[in-house]
């Protein structure tokens, strides 16, 4: 009993550590049928999801700090006199619905005086063109504008926009316009219709120089040519197999992923090429078999275990020129042949007289 103690204690230790959003699902959306109630859950920070529940008139709400807010418009509508509804704040989604501009320019306002980024649009339709002022990394995806008046989507002094995809036109004079100070718009994808209108604004001061920005194109399909000046860095004016006009990557540029080397049991791959500015597969890899052990290396094997330890009944070579170290020279060698010689003759004399002596008593 007491061991299962100690394990319960331990598992409530163990659990008390994970972090209380492990186990929390994602949030139920606040549902809001009426402009009261849409206002209030604005204001409420604790709340992120909201979700119309039935069309509303949001005209004169003013500037909506909308700061961390998922607003889905469920598939119902936002209306709003021109200038009289604008959305502000940073890391908030508009999706799923329509903004309609009530017959003025624009629809949906995004960004004013405060700060403005990292903002998603995404399967919106907008019966009025979309305004974009003093907005960074503002995405619109699977949107379709048609402005009425001027463009579909006008990126205002600071307004930094990205369209993903979507279909864009406009009743106005040019589908697209920029500002020319501190605005940007990049279109990698989307259907544009001008029905013979400009794509872009464009105008020069009394000195030639332009008055209003450029886009930088590298996607989408137009039905008009693409001016060069407007193709991203990489990118040409080209038409695609359906006769529409684009902007298409030149591949100028490519990097190898995937690549792996061969080793003596596993097989490696030379890796594939892809374009560094579209992303697009230019040319597949092969495989590169393994290297295996070649005869050459098992033959070296063996020579190095063939000679790493001499055998013991190998005989040394003898250096013939060696100098004796007992005697230092061949004639030192004679003359100690010479006195053992002499030595032993001398003791074989002493030898015989003494035993000569012995015999005779003398």
């Amino acid at each position: 009993m007491k061991q299962i103690k100690q394990i319960l204690c331990t598992l409530c230790c163990i659990v008390s550590l994970i972090p209380a959003t492990a186990f929390a699902l994602d949030e139920t959306p606040v549902d809001v049928d009426t402009k009261d109630a849409f206002l209030a859950a604005v204001a409420d920070d604790t709340i992120s999801r909201i979700r119309l529940t039935a069309d509303m008139d949001l005209t004169n709400a003013g500037v909506l700090d909308i700061s961390g807010h998922t607003i889905d418009l469920g598939g119902k509508k936002i209306s709003a006199d021109n200038f009289t509804l604008i959305l502000e704040g940073t890391d908030f989604t508009l999706r799923n619905g329509t903004f309609d501009s009530k017959g003025g320019s624009y629809a949906l306002f995004i960004g004013d005086e405060g700060t403005t980024d990292n903002v998603l649009v995404e399967n919106i339709t907008a019966n009025g063109g979309i305004n974009v002022y003093n907005a960074t990394n503002v995405t619109l995806r699977n949107v379709n504008v048609t402005g009425t008046n001027y463009y579909s989507v006008w990126c205002d002094e600071g307004g930094q926009v990205t369209i993903e995809s979507g279909c864009f036109q406009t009743s106005g004079n040019a589908v697209l316009g920029l500002t020319l100070t501190d605005s940007a718009l990049t279109i990698k994808g989307g259907t544009f219709t001008t029905n013979g209108k400009p794509l872009v604004l464009s105008a020069e001061d009394g000195g030639g120089n332009p008055k209003y920005g450029a886009p930088e194109i590298s996607g989408g399909t137009f039905d008009s040519p693409v001016p060069e000046e407007y193709c991203a860095d990489g990118f040409a004016p080209a038409m695609d197999e359906n006769g529409k006009y684009t902007a298409a990557c030149e591949h100028l540029s490519t990097q190898v992923k995937n690549e792996k080397d061969a080793t003596i049991s596993e097989a490696g791959y030379t890796g594939d090429r892809y374009c560094v500015n579209c992303g697009a597969l230019i040319e597949k890899g092969a495989s590169i078999p393994a290297l295996g052990h070649s005869v050459s290396d098992t033959d070296s094997a063996n020579d190095e275990s063939d000679t790493s330890a001499p055998s013991s009944q190998e005989s040394k070579p003898v250096d013939e020129n060696r100098v004796n170290p007992a005697t230092g020279s061949d004639s030192s060698l004679l003359f100690w042949n010479v006195f053992l010689l002499v030595g032993s003759v001398g003791t074989m004399v002493i030898s015989i007289g003494r035993t000569k002596s012995q015999k005779t008593g003398k």
